[in-house]
């Protein structure tokens, strides 16, 4: 497998392991959030699954047994963390090996399987057959979903209703933000970018001000769901 595991300093008490899984951007996109995580004293893996050498070139069969291989490489019981497109394979992870998810947190959620992106195809498959629903009902750990009330990329507001119904879970939409309401706080946010696979302007949605108060408080709730 590929990607980057950030540990914590050496003699930090053993805390279970955080497992973060990005979106349709690609590589290792969320090394600094794995990072961050690591210096709050948690080892924290940042999987690669496409757009890197030795990966497929684009989000196409992805394997779901890929993302708990990388799992197992953690201190459990393991959280997972997945972002936009990402939220797929966590919520699949969490529903197919659910011995091995102890919670889920799911930002800028997909409450239903995408295809391939940006080919045709399928997007997951699990025992080489592709995956087309996501089994919420084999979902057992406990979920948190986090979206922006002006997500201009999918509605994941929606999306984070849903999960919340499915799994008994918790769920929370941040008025006037937009896709980018995780990651590293303090961090300057986009409205619209240039997306680094596509090659296409895509909206974000949300305002400068509205995605930032966003990701301060979806880190604080982040940090509470570890400590649980």
């Amino acid at each position: 497998m590929t990607g980057e595991l950030y540990s914590p300093a050496a003699g930090t008490p053993s805390r279970h392991g955080v497992l973060l899984i990005g979106g349709s951007e690609g590589g290792v996109s969320t090394r600094y959030v794995a990072a961050l995580l690591a210096s709050h004293g948690y080892p924290a893996l940042a999987v690669g699954y496409f757009a890197l050498p030795g990966l497929p070139a684009t989000l196409h069969d992805i394997p779901i047994e890929y993302f708990a291989q990388a799992a197992r490489l953690l201190p459990g019981p393991v959280r997972v963390v997945g972002y936009s497109r990402g939220t797929e394979a966590a919520l699949l992870l969490s529903a197919l090996y659910s011995d091995l998810v102890d919670e889920t947190m799911v930002c800028a959620p997909a409450d239903r399987v995408w295809g391939a992106f940006p080919t045709p195809g399928n997007a997951w498959t699990f025992h080489g057959k592709p995956q087309t629903r996501i089994p919420f009902a084999a979902i057992r750990a406990r979920t948190l979903a986090v979206a922006g009330s002006d997500d201009r990329l999918w509605p994941s507001a929606a999306a984070a209703d849903t999960i919340k119904r499915r799994t008994s879970g918790d769920a929370i939409v941040f008025p006037g933000a937009g896709h980018e309401v995780c990651g590293v706080p303090y961090l300057a946010t986009s409205s619209a970018l240039v997306h680094p696979v596509a090659g296409v302007l895509i909206e974000l949605g949300g305002t400068p001000q509205a995605n930032e108060a966003a990701r301060r408080d979806s880190w604080r709730r982040l940090l509470s769901l570890l400590r649980r």
